[in-house]
């Protein structure tokens, strides 16, 4: 993946260097796709709760629909965490998402917006929030400083973010990171 990585920079710098800039075709981004579904405000929170070797540290994700037209969309995002011993928010940051952007020579369309690296995929009803989705859920391996990591993600277009839940654990470390979606607001909810 890294070798991949380091290629793609090198071509895209390459044609940079030469005056060329030869894209493919213009792909819809799947992060619009999904929030465009929703309305303005609409609001998503997910948890993250770390353990490892007896303690744990919570993080919170709050995310907002605050604008959308046929070319973007505008998100604001903060995370807000107790790894201090006290709950500490972040400044929120925003985020545009261009509807369109150009698709890399040798990217599989059919794969943007999906995870990398998949060892297993499959489909599977869940409840968050009292509510079920039908989620495709992913199964990823990766290295992490500690030793390998596998992490398991449900995700759906009916959420916002896609997300519905996550698990990644690291045996070596003793580490396990739980991600869940604990709120979701529709702006016209508010």
């Amino acid at each position: 993946m890294y070798q991949t990585i380091v290629a793609r920079i090198a071509m895209i710098s390459l044609m940079m260097i030469s005056g060329t800039v030869v894209f493919g075709e213009e792909v819809e981004n799947p992060s619009y796709t999904n929030w465009a579904r929703f309305p303005v405000g609409t609001k998503v929170v997910t948890k993250a709760v770390t353990t490892q070797n007896g303690q744990s540290v919570q993080s919170i994700t709050t995310t907002t629909l605050v604008r959308k037209d046929q070319k973007s969309l505008l998100l604001t995002w903060f995370v807000s965490s107790d790894g201090t011993g006290k709950l500490i928010q972040n400044d929120v940051n925003e985020l545009k998402v261009n509807r369109m952007f150009p698709l890399f020579p040798g990217v599989d369309k059919t794969k943007i917006g999906r995870p990398q690296g998949v060892k297993s995929q499959g489909f599977e009803t869940i409840e968050v929030l009292g509510k079920k989705y039908n989620a495709e859920w992913y199964e990823t391996n990766a290295s992490t400083e500690a030793g390998p990591s596998v992490t398991k993600t449900w995700i759906s277009m009916d959420m916002p973010g896609q997300v519905i839940r996550s698990v990644t654990e690291v045996k070596a470390a003793s580490k396990k990171v739980f991600l869940e979606v604990t709120e979701f607001v529709t702006g016209d909810q508010k």
